[in-house]
């Protein structure tokens, strides 16, 4: 048995990274060349790092019932951390943070 249990508890974030070749001034477009999307926020990150060291890993909260809420879990289920314990609930709020790099 692996005595490394490590729960997290609290809020998931889907985090989207948006490929740009400049940063846009204000007011300005700039076409994104690429985008990436990962679990993340706090508890979704320290969780999954865990996990990746060995860790037995859970995970404690609220999915939404829609494609974000179904990714999230397909991330956790890919690092092995256990989401068991959480609910689905329908248009409950899933933060959503972009971030933005250069070429």
């Amino acid at each position: 048995m692996n005595n490394n249990l490590i729960t997290g508890i609290g809020i998931n974030v889907m985090d989207t990274v948006f490929e740009m070749s400049e940063f846009p001034k204000e007011n300005e477009k700039v076409r994104v060349l690429s985008t990436l999307k990962s679990g993340g926020g706090m508890v979704g990150t320290g969780i999954v790092a865990a996990a990746k060291l060995g860790g037995e890993c859970s995970y404690i909260g609220v999915f939404d019932r829609n494609a974000t809420g179904d990714y999230l879990k397909q991330d956790f289920s890919f690092y092995g951390v256990d989401y068991s314990l959480c609910e689905d609930a329908q248009d409950c709020y899933v933060s959503v943070c972009c971030f933005a790099e250069q070429e």
